[in-house]
């Protein structure tokens, strides 16, 4: 199975994204601005396992 430069410059992203939105949740103060966090972090996770061809989990954690 073969996969570009594309794919793994996209994991690398939202993997970063992923931290990155998951640190904010414990550092902001806003309990609003933490759900909005925690949102994006999941989005970020749920396409890294579409990218990894987990479409069930990629799925189940958009939902």
């Amino acid at each position: 199975m073969e996969h570009s430069i594309f794919v793994d410059i996209a994991f690398l992203l939202l993997a970063v994204l992923a931290v990155v939105a998951g640190w904010r949740v414990f550092r902001t103060d806003s309990m609003v601005r933490a759900s909005f966090f925690l949102l994006v972090s999941f989005i970020a996770v749920g396409a890294i396992m579409m990218l990894l061809a987990a479409e069930y989990l990629g799925v189940a954690m958009f939902s």
